[in-house]
This record gives structure tokens, sequence and C-alpha cells, in this order.
């Protein structure tokens, strides 16, 4: 699946790339502990190797802390290689695993413009 990795230090606060509503939070053997925002415009942004993350249903504003990078002592999944954000953006609740990903870095430049 096509994703962004983002070098970050162990236990640094994740901002939500853009408003909306958390509607998936989980663990995968592989990803780790991940995130889920759904988007005002329907898409969706998930963050893969966090830990302390923000509950279901909650709404976050862009740039809200909505997690932090994952530890070696945290459950990071097996794709870890060390503390970093995975970052999936894409139309569908799947695109963390692959389902119409999208490249984050188009999303990113966006927002940043």
């Amino acid at each position: 699946s096509q994703g962004l990795d983002l070098e970050y230090g162990t236990h640094v606060a994740i901002p939500a790339l853009r408003a909306g509503r958390i509607v998936a939070r989980g663990y995968t053997p592989v990803l780790g502990r991940y995130l889920t925002v759904e988007t005002a415009d329907g898409h969706y942004d998930t963050y893969i190797h966090v830990t302390k993350r923000k509950w279901l249903h909650n709404h976050v504003k862009a740039g809200e802390r909505i997690a932090v990078v994952a530890g070696p002592r945290d459950k990071h999944g097996s794709a870890w290689t060390g503390p970093h954000l995975s970052l999936h953006t894409g139309p569908h609740l799947g695109s963390a695993l692959g389902v119409g990903t999208t490249n984050p870095e188009t999303t990113i430049r966006k927002v940043l413009a």
C-alpha cells in the first residue's frame, strides 16, 4: 500500500492533518496501534505506529494532538523500523490496509498551502 513514513522521536505528539471524527482505532500485529480520522470531505487519514490515541467518535480539529509516536516498548507492530509515523490517506475506511490508498504527500501539500 502507498503511504508516507515520517521520522519522529519516540512519544512525539502527532497532530491531526485535517479536521474530522475518529472512526477507527485498533491494533494489528504488522501495523501496531493505529487511528483513523474521517474528514469532512469523506476521506480517511490513518496514523500508524502510534500510542496514547484519542477515543472513537471524538471530533478533532486540524492540528489537534490525536496520538503520539510509538517507541520501542509500545505495541508498534512488525512493520516498525524505529520511531516514525506511517500516514495513509484514501477514500475508504480500509485505506490503511491498502484499499484505494492515495499518496498522502498531495494532501499534506494542500493542507500546508
